[in-house]
């Protein structure tokens, strides 16, 4: 039994010298049994082809026919299925990250709550065309059972057409002031037109006045002015305190955000040095993790790059300090290691929020990926107008091809001119200044059509 568990893992794990090793074993023990060697091998040939993948039709019926359902679905209704897989994968934070990161490259935004419009999990956006809406139970602080108090009532009594009018309609349990703190760090009032920041100083203020004048109109107590007219607006007098238009700093904002959402929303540190992560990485981080084992077998050493989400210093019983770091880039996250000896050298840069690129090998022993460093560097990026070289092979070069390089790069004007090598015939162009473009936005449409070795520098 111990030798067939062998082989079951050999196969679910794909290790070829594994499997071969148990062929030797199978057929042996199928002579030794009295069913011959030539049986043996049959079966074994049989068995063997598993190891890529395979199982019975019923099962591959369903999974195609699940396949098909959701490939329609995105292609026809990309706004709503994209919403759908992020609330299903919410609490998944890396799985979030990767479909946060598609959605973009879709041409989709995916925008901060809204008090007006989000409901408790993403839902596409009534008043944007290609937006998704975070959903309010995700923000921190913020429960379902709030959520649902603010709903029922917009959904009763419209859209809140200011902060005063949501805080003098809202249940008053909504109006805790961590609560109320973390829906304006998060982005909820966005739209009402009043800075984060300059919200944040006066909210305390407006809610226990409006609080204040709401129990005395429910003990039909009411302002002198109040009395003489007949529409109810003179109840609040008094109450709509200034807001200053003062604002957070774009990094303070962004590190507010991320601490509501667990992400980074309305912008990322990442987006304007993407096409540099991806000249100077061997890969994403997902795509360093989907091809993990083979590279962990050829000892080859890779670079990943992107920010520092978490610096955790520990001590080894010698009382020498080593790193675990976390490291996230625009589409998923990886936990890589600094030993005792790597960490005197490259502490310096460990730092959280700094952007970094780290080389380093992969070990897969123990079925567990692990990422041991072996140097960091600092990632520093011109933000001008530097120029986007793009390397465009034989098969690139057609007429479909080269109309959708165009189609692209008209869809992101911006200010960086784009040189074009063409490793086929050795000739550079450089495309004229209509052809100019974002580089923060573009890259990610180039890959999808040309592949990520498209960009090279």
């Amino acid at each position: 039994m111990a030798e067939a568990d062998d082989l079951r893992k050999a196969c679910s794990k794909k290790i070829r010298e594994m499997i071969q090793a148990q062929r030797t074993k199978f057929v042996d023990g199928s002579e030794r049994e009295g069913y011959g060697r030539e049986l043996g091998d049959a079966i074994f040939n049989k068995i063997e082809p598993f190891a890529d993948y395979a199982f019975n039709k019923s099962h591959a019926y369903g999974y195609a026919l699940i396949a098909y359902q959701n490939a329609w679905l995105k292609a026809n209704y990309p706004v709503e299925y994209m919403a759908a897989l992020l609330t299903s994968f919410r609490d998944d934070k890396d799985k979030a990250s990767i479909y946060l990161n598609e959605a973009r490259q879709m041409g989709i935004t995916v925008g901060v709550p809204d008090v007006n419009e989000s409901f408790g999990e993403y839902a596409p956006s009534l008043s944007q065309d290609k937006t998704i809406l975070f959903g309010m139970a995700a923000v921190r602080n913020v429960g379902e059972a709030l959520v649902d108090k603010i709903v029922a009532e917009r959904e009763a009594g419209g859209p809140f057409g200011s902060v005063y009018d949501f805080v003098r309609r809202v249940d008053p349990v909504v109006l805790n002031r961590r609560s109320m703190e973390s829906l304006i760090k998060a982005g909820a009032f966005d739209a009402m037109g009043v800075p984060r920041l300059g919200l944040l100083l006066k909210i305390d203020e407006i809610i226990d006045l409006t609080l204040s004048r709401r129990k005395d109109l429910s003990l039909g107590i009411s302002t002198l002015f109040a009395s003489f007219g007949d529409d109810g607006a003179n109840d609040w007098e008094g109450t709509e305190i200034a807001i200053s238009d003062l604002e957070f700093d774009k990094s303070v904002k962004l590190d507010f955000e991320r601490e509501m959402l667990g992400t980074y929303i309305s912008d990322h540190p990442l987006y304007e040095i993407e096409s540099a992560l991806a000249a100077r990485t061997d890969g994403s981080i997902v795509s360093i993790r989907e091809r993990g084992e083979d590279l962990a077998k050829a000892g080859k050493v890779i670079t990943v790059g992107g920010i520092l989400a978490e610096v955790q210093l520990r001590t080894t019983k010698a009382g020498q300090q080593y790193a675990r770091v976390v490291l996230e880039d625009l589409g998923g996250s990886m936990e890589i290691n600094f030993s005792a000896r790597k960490f005197e050298e490259c502490s310096g840069f460990l730092a959280k929020d700094n952007v970094v690129l780290i080389a380093g090998r992969l070990d897969a022993r123990d079925e567990e990926l692990r990422f041991s460093a072996m140097k960091v560097t600092l990632l520093t990026v011109d933000h001008g107008d530097g120029e986007l070289r793009l390397a465009l092979r034989p098969e690139d070069l057609t007429v479909s091809s080269i109309a959708s390089l165009r189609e692209i790069l008209s869809r992101h004007p911006g200010k960086s001119p784009v040189i074009v090598e063409t490793g086929a015939s050795g000739k550079t162009y450089k495309l004229g200044p209509e052809f100019s473009v974002n580089i923060a936005t573009v890259v990610g449409d180039l890959r999808s059509e040309f592949g990520r070795n498209v960009i090279k520098g």
